[in-house]
């Protein structure tokens, strides 16, 4: 208990306080009268007539009190009330204070909840967003940041980058799991893009089923898009269904779905009926009765489907079924698509597994290389790129510049410090010279035990060397 007292802060702020009492530093109360001092940072904070308590879950109630925000900002509330930090209720009558980066905000005879899972609710109340956007909402009701209920009525307020969005009449909850209800609203993008929905219903960001029915909004990118009589769901494993819609891609890309239905973008499954949409760099993308699934590790199926490449490149496969990008098991199955920067690949029957260390197999197979080569693989098997085993019987293929190469009944380790096996194999050098070794034997590269056995090959640059009987240690 301190009565007229003066003290200085922890990072040279002065601070003074008369006719003040309080405790400790955890769940102490705190009761000031007529006291002023400095806040975290050089900033001034005044307060008259103050009283409140520790920093978890006390209550604190201010009259006719004012300070400053946490970076110069000016903040001044007027027969205010509100709690601490963490779950604590706040409310405010005929008050206003200012955002966190200059941003000024005004209240009137509002009210509302702190940060996690509170409810709030405003009436007749004003402010503005997070940078500088201007944010005016009248007879409104909403809750804090996570699964609460966001009622607005006749509310108007900007996107988070100086875009005006206004909703007439409107009705959505949080961004966590909410459902999400407009009626005659209209509201613009995160970037400038104009936002006009009309009898829309939707949900959240996860998990939440989406409904628009006769609603027009634009992508996040300047393009238009435009969905009539249409339903979807959320962003994460959601179900997506859409009948008779139509949208824009990306990036002005035009897409149109009819009678579509498909899922979220992360392991979930994805089945479109009668679809054709484009791809996200203004590719056109058509799928007809086709299936699979997400990104990562998901099982894919499609059947007569058609769609291009990520690059304006064309991709077409019928009948086929594989699985994700990382170590799961990949079967086509009568299938033809593009390579990544337009060669043409294609795959019958074949079957193979992920990038990394997992086993690769393919059955009467043929594609191309990386890089325009063309490579054709029939009734071979092998491993993956690092450390792993590699086999392969009665394959053929090409090497990585043009050049050809043909293995038969060969098999061997990984690149480095594995012992290489090879039995009646063919295949050239790296730099266009020929390399054709019958029953060899031979370790690795690096400090390794070398064995040639009737081995027969040429040297880099186009010297021959033959070795027959020899063994090298």
């Amino acid at each position: 208990t301190a009565h007229r007292s003066a003290w200085s802060g922890r990072r040279g702020g002065s601070l003074t306080a008369h006719r003040s009492a309080w405790p400790g530093r955890r769940g102490g109360s705190l009761t000031a009268h007529r006291s002023a001092w400095s806040g975290r940072r050089g900033g001034s904070l005044t307060a008259y007539r103050s009283a409140w308590s520790g920093r978890r879950g006390g209550s604190l109630t201010a009259y006719r009190s004012a300070w400053p925000g946490w970076r110069g900002g000016s903040l001044t509330a007027y027969r205010s009330a509100w709690s601490g930090r963490r779950g604590g209720s706040l409310t405010a009558y005929r008050s206003a204070w200012s955002g966190r980066r200059g941003g000024s905000l005004t209240a009137y005879r509002s009210a509302w909840s702190g940060r996690r899972g509170g409810s709030l609710t405003a009436y007749r109340s004003a402010w503005s967003g997070r940078r500088g956007g201007s944010l005016t909402a009248y007879r409104s009701a909403w809750p804090g940041r996570r699964g609460g209920s966001l009622t607005a009525y006749r509310s108007a307020w900007p996107g988070r980058r100086g875009g005006s969005l206004t909703a007439y009449r409107s009705a959505w909850p949080g961004r966590r799991g909410g459902s999400l209800t407009a009626y005659r609203s209209a509201w613009s993008g995160r970037r400038g893009g104009s936002l006009t929905a009309y009898r829309s219903a939707w949900s959240g960001r996860r998990g939440g089923s989406l409904t628009a029915y006769r609603s027009a909004w634009p992508g996040r990118r300047c393009g238009s898009l435009t969905a009539y009589r249409s339903a979807w769901s959320g962003r994460r494993d959601g179900s997506l269904t859409a009948y008779r819609s139509t949208w824009s891609g990306r990036r002005g890309g035009s897409l149109t779905a009819y009678r579509s239905a498909w899922s979220g973008r992360r392991d979930g499954s994805l089945t479109a009926y009668r679809s054709a949409w484009s791809g996200r760099r203004g590719g056109s993308l058509t799928a007809y009765r086709s299936a699979w699934p997400g990104r990562r590790g998901g099982s894919l199926t499609a059947y007569r489907s058609a769609w291009p490449g990520r690059r304006c490149g064309s991709l077409t496969a019928y009948r086929s079924a594989w699985s994700g990008r990382r170590g799961g098991s990949l079967t086509a199955y009568r299938s033809a698509w593009s390579g990544r920067r337009g060669g043409s690949l294609t795959a019958y029957r074949s079957a193979w597994s992920g990038r990394r260390c997992g086993s690769l197999t393919a059955y009467k197979s043929a594609w191309p290389g990386r890089r325009g080569g063309s490579l054709t693989a029939y009734r071979s098997a092998w491993s993956g790129r690092r450390c792993g085993s590699l086999t392969a019987y009665r394959s053929a293929w090409s090497g990585r510049r043009g050049g050809s190469l043909t293995a038969y009944r060969s098999a061997w380790p990984g690149r480095r410090g594995g012992s290489l096996t090879a039995y009646r194999s063919a295949w050239p050098g790296r730099r266009g010279g020929s390399l054709t070794a019958y029953r060899s034997a031979w370790s690795g590269r690096r400090c390794g035990s070398l064995t040639a056995y009737r081995s027969a090959w040429s040297g880099r640059r186009g010297g021959s060397i033959s070795l027959d009987h020899t063994v090298i240690v």
